[in-house]
């Protein structure tokens, strides 16, 4: 039973991918009718004083890094550990003769059993075939170009964390 408020205190600590506390970053906490923010101290520590007496989402983000979620985590958790690794990027250009007026690149991830959309990156396309790929996770990418009557070529890349990969060319080949 819900009382008029059940203060949970969620605590613990953020790092990057090689264990080292990340500071000031935003730590945030969803309820079902509350939420709490927070930011993290120098050892990356935080503490999110909500009202819930249910499960709640935790989601975690700095700039130069990767946003994370954990769902599910329970009221009173006070070594909940989240890993943001550093965020990489791509740039490059679509090449392609002639040059279609629109085109989309699209960013797969390959994991080991399955192929899916990566999600919470940004792709900017910028004129003259320009683009660039932003707050990337570490891992094996695909990258194609795509546009209508053109066929693309996938470009494979595996990018570490914090990696800014340059100068790649995505072609587009007139569909047959």
């Amino acid at each position: 039973m819900m009382r008029d408020w059940d203060l949970a205190i969620i605590g613990g600590r953020l790092l990057d991918e090689k264990g080292a506390p990340i500071r000031e970053a935003l730590v945030g906490a969803a309820a079902r009718k509350d939420t709490a923010v927070a930011r993290t101290n120098a050892r990356g520590r935080f503490a999110l004083s909500i009202n819930t007496t249910g499960p709640v989402r935790v989601v975690a983000r700095k700039s130069g890094y990767v946003f994370a979620i954990k769902r599910d985590v329970e009221p009173g958790t006070q070594d909940l550990e989240i890993v943001l690794p550093r965020a990489g990027g791509m740039t490059g250009r679509v090449v392609a003769r002639p040059m279609p007026k629109r085109f989309r690149v699209i960013v797969t991830r390959i994991e080991p059993d399955r192929r899916v959309r990566a999600t919470g990156c940004s792709v900017l396309r910028l004129p003259g075939g320009l683009f660039s790929v932003n707050r990337l996770s570490p891992g094996v990418y695909e990258l194609a170009a795509e546009s209508d009557g053109y066929a693309g070529e996938p470009f494979v890349i595996d990018l570490e964390p914090g990696e800014i990969i340059a100068g790649i060319e995505l072609r587009l080949r007139r569909a047959r």
